[in-house]
This record gives structure tokens, C-alpha cells and sequence, in this order.
């Protein structure tokens, strides 16, 4: 909930809310009642709100509507920025298939870090979910495959995206976690395992984007194609799509 570009331009305060919550224990509205006097912050309390999901209150053993009042307190206190440096966590564990792309990945990735001064730290083992992911910026699933978390670590992966935290799964990382709901939701949905490699017309239809803004708007490349399981829920943004297969019917 804390933003990042608040905490490298070392913004705190207090920001007081006024949540409206339904019988159902969802917040439906929110005002700010006392201003943090940065608008990021505000901002971003609000955001958080939206997330909050409460017990229903009732009287008499009816549900009803409540107003709650709702503090966030951002304070630097144990927070290590370091001058702005970006700190990201690449988890490359897999449960049966590994990919020989992973080690060109985990290269290349290495290689981004060093050009862009970010922090880069990469693990194939697990029980860095039992650490402070707070640390972390952002989390890549790379060619991750599988049932690759217990309990306790997905608890603390869900905890970590839901507290702000960024997130980029990488190809097979669509193949993880099939039996876990929320992460389905996250990524908004599976692929199947088809490992056809064959050559694809990418088009482009999002060119201001970040990572699609120095790409042609058509793109030829060889590459291992699948298929989503399922249609994309309606909030997921989509920047390019997939043409002329060969093997795989969309």
C-alpha cells in the first residue's frame, strides 16, 4: 500500500478515511477525512480501500450498512530505498519440467539489472517466501512450472501483491499453481502445456506500453506458442496478439 515513488521521495504522513461498507461487508465508497497532504498517498489509501472487505454488521439479525472510520500511517521507519534502487526477486523453481530457456533468461534479466541499476536476486528455492518480501519491488515468476508454493508461501506471495507489490510471469509461469484460485485470478488464466515451436506474426495493438512501445507493430519470431485454457476476464489489458499458426487452433 506504501508507493514506491513515495518512498524514494521519502513522503509520510497520515491519511484518515471514512469507509461506507454494504451488508455484504464491501467497501463502496471511501473519503478522505484527513489528507496525509500528499496526493499519492491519498491516492493510494484509497486504492487500498477498495481492497478492504469487512465482517457484516447486523441488528436485530439483520444485515446493515456501517460507516467505518479507517487510518493508514505511512512512516519510513525500516524502509531502505537505497537512493531509489529498484529491487527485484527472480523465482525459477519448477515441479517436473524445466525449460532450457530459463539460464538465457535469468542472463538476460541480469543483464537489465546491471543497465538500469536495479537490486536482482535469484532463487530457485521456495523459502525465500518465508523471508521480507517487502524488500522486493517486484517478484518474476520465470519458467516456473507447477505446484511450486505451500500454504505459507503463497499466503506471503498473496500478502506482497496485495500491499502493492509488482509481479511478471514469464511464459510456463501461466502452467503454475493450476490448483490455486487466486493466482489463476492474478494471471487471468492458465495456458495448456503444448510445446510447439514454430514461427508467429505478433501484432501489436497496445504500442504505449513500456514493453511493447520499441516493438513494430507486426513481429515475426519462432518461439513456443500455447493456448489459454479459457477466454481473458474483461479487465485484462492485452497489448498484442498471436496470427497465422500453423498448429495451434485459438
Amino acid at each position: 500500500v506504501y508507493p514506491y515513488e513515495a518512498r524514494v521521495k521519502g513522503l509520510e504522513g497520515i491519511v484518515d478515511l471514512l469507509l461506507v461498507v454494504n451488508e455484504s461487508g464491501d467497501v463502496i465508497n471511501t473519503k478522505v477525512i484527513k489528507s496525509s497532504n500528499h496526493k499519492i498517498l491519498d491516492d493510494a489509501s484509497i486504492d487500498y480501500s477498495k481492497r478492504l472487505r469487512f465482517e457484516p454488521s447486523s441488528l436485530e439479525g439483520k444485515s446493515i450498512p456501517v460507516y467505518i472510520k479507517w487510518r493508514l500511517d505511512y512512516k519510513l521507519d525500516g524502509i531502505d530505498v537505497e537512493n531509489g534502487k529498484i529491487n527485484i526477486l527472480v523465482f525459477s523453481k519448477t515441479a517436473g519440467y524445466e525449460h532450457e530457456s530459463t539460464g538465457a533468461g535469468q542472463t538476460a534479466l541480469r543483464k537489465i539489472a546491471e543497465e538500469n541499476n536495479f537490486q536482482i536476486n535469484l532463487s530457485e528455492d521456495s523459502s525465500v517466501f518465508d523471508g521480507d518480501l517487502s524488500v522486493y519491488n517486484v517478484i518474476i515468476f520465470l519458467n516456473t512450472f507447477g505446484d511450486i508454493l505451500n500454504e505459507k508461501e503463497e499466503e506471503a506471495f498473496k500478502k506482497f501483491i496485495q500491499h502493492k507489490g509488482g509481479f511478471v510471469g514469464i511464459h510456463s509461469a501461466a502452467i503454475t499453481e493450476q490448483d490455486w484460485e487466486w493466482y489463476g485470478e492474478l494471471i487471468g488464466t492458465y495456458t495448456d502445456n503444448t510445446e510447439i515451436i514454430e514461427k508467429g506474426n505478433v501484432r501489436i495493438i497496445e504500442k504505449n506500453h513500456p514493453s511493447t512501445k520499441y516493438l513494430p507493430f507486426a513481429w515475426e519470431i519462432t518461439d513456443e506458442w500455447n493456448n489459454f485454457l479459457n477466454e481473458l476476464p474483461d479487465d485484462i489489458k492485452v497489448l498484442a496478439v498471436v496470427e497465422k499458426l500453423s498448429l495451434i487452433h485459438i
